[in-house]
């Protein structure tokens, strides 16, 4: 198959957990190797796009293509050809698989899009909590999309869509190019399931485990950026 024209690689990390990935990067004394290699098997070429990774699977999402044209569309950005010439991606999520250890090759799924997907856009900026991938902003053929503060939100758990519509006040304008991050935190405190239960009767197994927060009833989809109407950034 034709070598894949967007930009995604796959990184293969020799490090002892996230603390020993923490400590490599302030102390150049603990050795760090990563090796970075194209893939190959999977083609999909387009610009402006996202990819998201959860859990070892890189879902992407929108951008600008040449449509059905197998073409390197980054070359032909390096040649000075205008990115307005190309056409606006579908609506579908596309997951890829990623190479593990022992295994060379990816695996390709393209899901397609239901009347809950949000309309194709490129631009737009993604962040992930968890198992889900928030993508707010981006822009389409007839111009920047103003959705009123909208964040769509794609379960991978589920491969399903859903969408948060802002509070009612001062909500982020729409934009383009923004960068975008996130965080689990904050989350609700758990209360003890254990509490003002009698030392001498012993707690319940089955209720010492708190049941696991809902998708999206959490954490912080943070925007920083970006190009928005009228504005030049």
């Amino acid at each position: 198959m034709a070598e894949a024209a967007g930009v995604l690689y796959a990184v293969e990390h020799l490090v002892e957990g996230g603390l020993a990935l923490a400590k490599g990067i302030y102390d150049p004394t603990l050795p760090l190797k990563a090796t970075i290699r194209p893939i190959t098997d999977v083609d999909l070429p387009r610009v402006h796009h996202s990819i998201s990774e959860v859990k070892g699977r890189a879902y992407i999402f929108g951008g600008k293509t040449h449509g059905n044209q197998v073409s390197n569309v980054l070359e032909d950005i390096i040649k000075n050809e205008m990115t307005d010439k190309l056409q606006l991606a579908d609506n579908a999520m596309h997951m890829i698989i990623l190479p593990s250890s022992g295994i060379e090759s990816t695996d390709y799924q393209r899901l397609e899009p239901t009347s809950a997907s949000p309309p194709a856009r490129y631009g737009h900026s993604t962040a992930v909590i968890d198992d889900q991938i928030y993508i707010f902003g981006g822009s389409d053929a007839n111009g920047l999309l103003n959705e009123k503060g909208k964040v769509w939100v794609f379960n991978t758990d589920t491969n399903s869509w859903s969408s948060l519509d802002a509070a009612v006040g001062d909500v982020p304008k729409a934009r383009y190019f923004a960068a975008a991050t996130a965080s689990t935190q904050p989350q609700p405190e758990h209360q003890r399931t254990d509490e003002n239960v009698a030392p001498q009767l012993p707690p319940d197994p089955a209720k010492m485990v708190p049941e696991p927060l809902s998708p999206s009833t959490y954490g912080t989809f943070v925007l920083l950026g970006g190009i928005c109407e009228g504005e030049d950034r």
